[in-house]
């Protein structure tokens, strides 16, 4: 659907789970770049998640849940349901995404730019064989 206003409102509802709790440099870069597009960003995570982990994460959102059965369905559920009926209605997009995403190594700008202005209710993103970024639209 193609909205007749300037900015979209996004919310992102970011998956994370490592083996030994470590949000590590390349998590933060991910986040840094990719969350100047949304209004607000929920992390939960699955297993431990380190004291200093916490503090590197709340540089970029103050909602972290931990998600304590199941794995990315459940998680995603819960950051979905932390939020009042009211407030979900305010948000045009959610990206559901997880840390086996890795870069950006472009710029994200372009991508969400054409979105906007396609007339979809649902897209995504995937990796052909040849390297090459793909958006799949249905």
């Amino acid at each position: 659907m193609i909205l007749n206003k300037k900015a979209k409102n996004r919310l992102g509802i970011y998956y994370f789970k490592d083996k030994d709790g470590i949000f590590d440099s390349s998590y933060a870069f991910l986040l840094e770049k990719i969350s100047k597009h949304f209004d607000k960003l929920v992390f939960v995570y699955n297993g431990e998640l380190s004291d200093i982990s916490k503090k590197k994460i709340l540089k970029f959102t103050d909602i972290i849940l931990k998600c304590e059965k199941g794995y990315r369905p459940n998680a995603y559920k819960l950051g979905y349901n932390f939020l009042s009926t009211e407030e979900k209605e305010v948000y045009d997009e959610i990206l559901f995404f997880d840390n086996s995403l890795l870069g950006p190594f472009y710029s994200l700008d372009n991508m969400f730019d054409s979105m906007d202005k396609k007339d979809i209710d649902f897209w995504g993103l995937h990796w052909i064989y040849k390297h090459e970024m793909k958006i799949r639209e249905s």
